[in-house]
């Protein structure tokens, strides 16, 4: 989970080294045997001459518009096992939807993002990674690490 309450604050880019490498990985198979990156409700459409900069693949791709179903979404991709990365804007407040998420994510070996606000950090999570963002000011973005498997919270700071 990205917890963040701004937009455009540097939510993705944490992300798109990661991306980049899952579609270099995608493009060692098949190219029919996944390597999909699926942007469940997302809140702007992706722009795709800034993805193809840093290496992703915007042909493997795909948009799902799940307004209200995102949960629904994000779980059919990660059980299709087509997808490499799912990345999901929701806030579901059913404990067992989060359940089911984290489940299916550690079932099908994706890489799994749910961005929710800052305030659904007061609720506990089945998450294994937690991350608050906090941007502006002149620290640049902040990253709080408020829950890690095995790990301790923390705080890093990216700079501009």
């Amino acid at each position: 989970e990205i917890l963040a309450d701004q937009r455009g604050i540097g939510e993705l880019r944490l992300l798109l080294p990661a991306l980049a490498a899952l579609c270099r990985d995608a493009g060692a198979h098949d190219r029919g045997s996944g390597g999909w990156i699926a942007w469940v409700s997302p809140p702007y459409r992706p722009y795709a001459p800034s993805l193809a900069a840093w290496g992703i693949d915007v042909g493997r791709m795909l948009i799902v518009n799940g307004a209200g179903t995102t949960e629904w979404a994000m779980d059919q991709a990660l059980r299709s096992e087509s997808c490499s990365a799912v990345l999901g804007w929701a806030n579901p407040r059913d404990p067992h939807a989060l359940r089911r998420l984290q489940l299916a994510a550690e079932a099908s070996h994706s890489l799994a993002v749910l961005y929710r606000p800052l305030q659904a950090g007061l609720t506990p999570s089945p998450a294994v990674l937690r991350l608050a963002l906090l941007g502006g000011g002149t620290e640049g973005l902040q990253v709080r690490v408020v829950k890690s498997r095995g790990g301790r919270p923390a705080t890093v700071n990216l700079g501009h």
